[in-house]
């Protein structure tokens, strides 16, 4: 039963982030180049043993031999992000998927797929340090995540008008994409929701906008410093409200 469920999740990711079974074979014969040594490795290297230490499997020389070759190869290939924080947990659950299904193939298949999800949260990674347009982008997002909140929950959008809870949240889950907000299986179930459709980037804003309203009593009627210390709490949420919260959101 567990294998199944593998197979069917690794093949619903496969899909929506690679494509169809053609365009997947003819992206496995392609050669993925490795670099020696990025620009960003120190960082990259200390990432690596910070993100899922508790699952011992990804320690396996193996595995985290393969996961290197696979931040280095998409560094390279992409100069303009190289290795930026959070890409890290992406590739680990990306990674654990693919290879529990194909494990042949897990290499292309993870570093495809790593691609098209950044392509998807492009804007939460600066260029450089002086990258201005991150903050512009952010309040959009904050701004378009409010808006969902108007038809079911309008005291709720009116209680977060200066947005800048829905900031806050943007900031610390997006770059991960909610992988080092939550538990390993956690943020399974919640990528199962982000590729279930083509549009990533507005189900990334549902997600967001569920967490805010699947504990909308604490945003409205707790003051902002109460409410800054509890929601920073990771235990404070529980997925399965946030996921069915997300489906609930009008667009």
């Amino acid at each position: 039963m567990t294998q199944m469920i593998h197979q069917m999740r690794a093949h619903k990711w496969r899909q929506r982030l690679i494509g169809d079974i053609k365009m997947i074979n003819q992206l496995r014969k392609t050669t993925i180049v490795v670099p020696n040594i990025i620009k960003e490795q120190d960082t990259m290297l200390r990432d690596l043993k910070r993100t899922f230490p508790e699952i011992e499997w990804f320690n396996e020389r193996e595995h985290i031999g393969n996961i290197t070759s696979i931040l280095k190869g998409f560094a390279h290939a992409n100069p303009t992000i190289g290795y930026a924080q959070g890409i890290a947990f992406i590739v680990f659950i990306l990674y654990y998927v693919y290879y529990n299904d194909s494990k042949e193939h897990v290499l292309h298949d993870t570093f495809y797929s790593l691609h098209t999800i950044i392509s998807h949260i492009r804007p939460f990674i600066p260029r450089d340090s002086s990258d201005s347009r991150i903050q512009n982008w952010i309040d959009s997002a904050a701004s378009i995540i409010r808006l969902k909140f108007f038809h079911n929950h309008p005291t709720l959008a009116l209680k977060l008008r200066d947005t800048i809870h829905i900031k806050l949240l943007i900031i610390q889950t997006g770059p991960a994409l909610f992988a080092n907000w939550f538990d390993f299986e956690d943020t399974k179930l919640i990528w199962d929701y982000l590729f279930s459709t083509e549009d990533i980037f507005e189900n990334v804003l549902d997600i967001i906008a569920g967490m805010i309203v699947s504990n909308k009593e604490v945003y409205l009627h707790l003051d902002t410093e109460k409410v800054l210390q509890i929601t920073g709490l990771r235990a404070f949420y529980r997925v399965a409200s946030i996921v069915s919260y997300a489906h609930t959101l009008t667009r």
